[in-house]
């Protein structure tokens, strides 16, 4: 028997979990996998069980943060690395104190304001003109 393309596995298991979802409450149904995960941590923090409740649950706490954290991190890093595998780099204007000093100004004045800041080095290295660089800002502030 063939097996499946892991697409269309991933397609049939995301259908099948909607489905659940729509049935049974999330919070319910992953009760006890949130509960496990968390108290990994807690293993982890106090594996001889020594320290008291409150102790161990800071501590819990702190390394379930820290263990976010690092997926953050590397999933940074593993984004960066494909963007400069492909050669591309970041259109984005840099912020502007002006615009957290003055956050009631309309939409064009945010973009004269940060077009005025000059280009990015991403345009320098790639010579884009202004029409470029009012796009990339629009982007930024609609957040698009």
């Amino acid at each position: 028997m063939k097996r499946p393309d892991p697409r269309e596995r991933s397609l049939r298991a995301r259908v099948a979990a909607y489905s659940r979802h729509a049935r049974y409450d999330p919070l319910q149904t992953t009760a006890k996998a949130r509960a496990t995960f968390m108290n990994s941590f807690e293993r982890l923090v106090d594996p001889a069980g020594k320290l008291p409740p409150a102790e161990r649950l800071r501590r819990a706490e702190a390394a379930r943060k820290a263990h976010y954290a690092r997926l953050a991190r590397l999933s940074h890093l593993t984004r960066q690395s494909r963007r400069r595998a492909r050669g591309h780099c970041r259109l984005r204007a840099p912020p502007s104190l002006e615009l957290m000093i003055r956050p009631a100004l309309s939409v064009e004045e945010r973009i004269s304001i940060v077009a005025d800041q000059g280009k990015s080095a991403c345009e320098q290295r790639r010579g884009a003109g202004d029409l470029q660089r009012v796009d990339a800002t629009k982007r930024l502030l609609y957040c698009e």
